[in-house]
């Protein structure tokens, strides 16, 4: 764990580093803090949906076959059914069954307890996560954000409700993905980044089979790269998208579109008043 957390931070110079919590200290913290913040949750019962995902849910008995696990929606209705919810997160039903095969029966302690241990790992993996986002230079603020991760009440209904199950486990693997991907980006070894690249991609296909929202990870890692890797500041992205509207909603007169061809400028950081300018420039030059 503590090769992870060491090995995916982006290149920066020793003298930039804080020097803060050691990490493998910083990982045991956060990792506390999440267990800590949720371990009354373990006395808690089944509620709410956990009726319908678990409690009357066939495909978590070892009887029903494991492959209907493939044809089956998060409820246990056939996909192809109408009244069917179409949520497909076959992995998360895996886990469920691998909780009541390992309880020998609809315990929910042993589901909990299930939870908050994914809840502990992926708050120590957003310790990595926010590294890589502020750039390995401040580990002290990267700890601050995973402790206010771990503990924050927003994930009570994923980490306290059984079904949150699938946003634990789309959640890990969504990371995993993201920290695979960064990873590629800062090495220039070819089968290496080519093996991080495949990895990201299966990370990103299991979180999918976990919830399906797991898909986004790959806009995050294109956001990445183009904003962090590509050093391309958002507002700049914007004020350039702004210029391209602005220039494709100009509408030419009637009649006038083959004497008036439309000509980009070639700076594309020409301020938009100067792209109006250039504009009727090119309007009066051709007769417009």
């Amino acid at each position: 764990m503590g090769t992870i957390f060491r090995g995916l931070t982006p290149r920066v110079p020793c003298n930039a580093v804080e020097e803060g919590v050691p990490t493998s200290l910083s990982v045991i913290l956060v990792g506390t803090a999440a267990v800590v913040c949720y371990i009354n949750s373990l006395d808690g019962g089944f509620v709410f949906d956990d009726s319908e995902a678990i409690i009357n849910n066939e495909d978590l008995k070892p009887e029903t076959p494991i492959s209907n696990l493939l044809y089956n929606d998060f409820w246990g209705t056939r996909l192809t059914h109408n009244a069917s919810h179409k949520s497909y997160r076959p992995l998360t039903v895996l886990s469920f069954r691998w909780n009541y095969w390992l309880a020998g029966g609809l315990h929910p302690r042993g589901f909990h307890l299930m939870n908050v241990a994914l809840h502990a790992i992926v708050s120590m993996l957003s310790l990595a996560i926010f590294n890589l986002l502020l750039g390995g230079a401040s580990h002290r603020s990267a700890l601050l954000a995973s402790v206010l991760f771990a503990v924050h009440p927003i994930h009570a209904e994923a980490v306290a409700g059984v079904v949150g199950r699938a946003d634990l486990l789309c959640t890990l693997f969504y990371f995993l993905g993201f920290i695979a991907y960064c990873n590629s980006l800062h090495f220039d070894w070819g089968i290496y980044q080519a093996a991080m690249l495949l990895l990201s991609m299966v990370f990103c296909a299991t979180a999918m089979f976990c919830k399906e929202q797991g898909i986004t990870v790959i806009g995050l890692c294109s956001v990445y790269d183009v904003i962090v890797n590509g050093k391309q500041h958002p507002i700049r992205i914007l004020r350039l998208l702004q210029q391209c509207f602005i220039l494709r909603k100009i509408s030419w007169p009637p009649g006038h579109s083959e004497q008036c061809p439309m000509i980009t400028p070639s700076n594309c950081d020409t301020p938009v008043v100067q792209n109006r300018s250039w504009v009727e420039t090119n309007k009066q030059k051709h007769g417009c």
